[in-house]
């Protein structure tokens, strides 16, 4: 506002609102004896300097804090102190200086801490009123869960990163390279690792996987962890497909492992109609073991006995249960009658049948009072002579018959 007074001093306090300097022009009128003398005095007011920078910055914990000061008024310089830290943080570099500002700050807080700094501005050689520079140390970004250290072959990682609550909205990314004897291909992703490792060799595998973590305030952290990656036992192609037998014979399947070393437990619940000679429930045994039973199956058609396989390796990971199946094919069972009469000269004309479709070949034993003590023989099904008694009294003639499966092969024991 325009002021005016009298006398030869002009007392008054100019105050420069702007950020530049501002020209005030003073009307001096000069008086003596009568005469006049009006003269112009121009009185440059300069500004009180102030920051125009942010007075409130983040820095992450143990990153480089560089600051620099401006001020909207031209040719201004800056001295700024750092106030008191509070407990549990440390400083690493000055305390006071000009300019700009640099430091490292850090603290293992989980939330942010923040630490004063004093900044006065100066230009044209007028001092500004010192101001408050906040500096937010944001806490440090790490994991604070691990991934489990051994995973056996064809489990999933299951690996879902976990930070302190300050940064639940971090981003972690993650990457894997290709591994020989891990037949993933090489692998990346944002966030949770859920995928399964398939270990294809007989020893162990290391795999590392790298990560990096980004936080919405730009704090960051990297590093890396592995995971070993154990082999699982498994039946080799052979010992995971057995042969078929036949009703009466040893099952006699060898159990083999990609590993040795490996144990071997079964069981296995017998079906309907199939029985066992020695009747085992359970077995174990270490490397190259045997599943030997006699197995009877008293059914007209196949039956199948399935045998539960564990497998267990103490330098590596169990197996789940396994089954493999044996087939057990019947045997023929003679169903004609087992005994008949006739009389001396008369033809037998008997008939084989069994209880499945079979081939026969059969023998007549000898005896001395029937046909001279001859035998005969035969490959069919009917048995078709004469036979003769030549004795007084009632002969018994026996005859053996051998059965063979028509399908399968398999031949029954002799039947008389």
């Amino acid at each position: 506002a325009a002021r005016n007074g009298n006398g030869n001093t002009i007392s008054e306090q100019l105050v420069n609102s702007t950020s530049d300097p501002v020209d005030v022009p003073y009307t001096v009128v000069i008086s003596y004896q009568g005469c006049t003398t009006t003269s112009t005095v121009n009185l440059t007011v300069f500004p009180e300097p102030q920051l125009s920078s942010d007075l409130l910055v983040e820095v992450c914990s143990g990153e480089l804090f560089n600051y620099t000061p401006t001020s909207d008024t031209q040719n201004t310089s800056f001295q700024w102190t750092l106030g008191s830290l509070p407990a549990g943080v440390t400083h690493t570099g000055n305390t006071t200086g000009t300019n700009n500002i640099q430091g490292v700050f850090e603290h293992n807080y989980s939330n942010f801490v923040e630490i004063p700094f004093s900044i006065i501005s100066s230009a044209n050689n007028c001092e500004g009123t010192a101001q408050n520079l906040t500096v937010r140390i944001l806490p440090e970004v790490s994991l604070t869960n691990v991934a489990t250290a051994t995973l056996c072959c064809g489990e999933s990682v299951n690996f879902t990163p976990e930070f302190i609550p300050y940064y639940d909205n971090a981003t972690f990314n993650w990457s894997r390279q290709l591994v020989p004897g891990i037949s993933n291909m090489a692998g990346a992703g944002v966030g949770a690792i859920t995928e399964i490792l398939e270990n294809t060799t007989t020893i162990s595998q290391t795999v590392t996987y790298q990560y990096s973590i980004q936080t919405e305030g730009g704090c960051t952290d990297q590093g890396s962890f592995s995971i070993i990656v154990a082999p699982r036992p498994v039946l080799t192609n052979a010992a995971d497909n057995p042969t078929a037998i036949c009703s009466g014979e040893d099952v006699n399947h060898t159990l083999e492992s990609n590993l040795p070393g490996t144990t071997f437990n079964w069981t296995r619940t017998l079906p309907d109609g199939v029985s066992s000679q020695n009747n085992p429930t359970n077995y174990q045994a270490i490397d190259n073991a045997m599943i030997n039973e006699v197995l009877i199956n008293n059914n007209n058609t196949t039956s199948n006995v399935t045998y539960q396989v564990t497998l267990s390796n103490g330098s590596a990971c169990d197996d789940p249960v396994v089954n493999i199946v044996v087939p057990v094919y019947p045997s023929a069972s003679i169903s004609s009658v087992n005994a008949l009469s006739i009389c001396s000269g008369e033809a037998i004309d008997y008939t084989i049948t069994s209880n499945i479709p079979a081939q026969f070949s059969w023998q007549r034993l000898s005896n001395p009072n029937v046909n001279s003590g001859g035998i005969s023989n035969g490959n069919s099904d009917n048995i078709n002579e004469v036979l003769t008694n030549t004795s007084s009294i009632t002969q018994t003639v026996y005859y053996e018959v051998v059965s063979t499966d028509s399908v399968n092969g398999c031949v029954a024991a002799t039947a008389t």
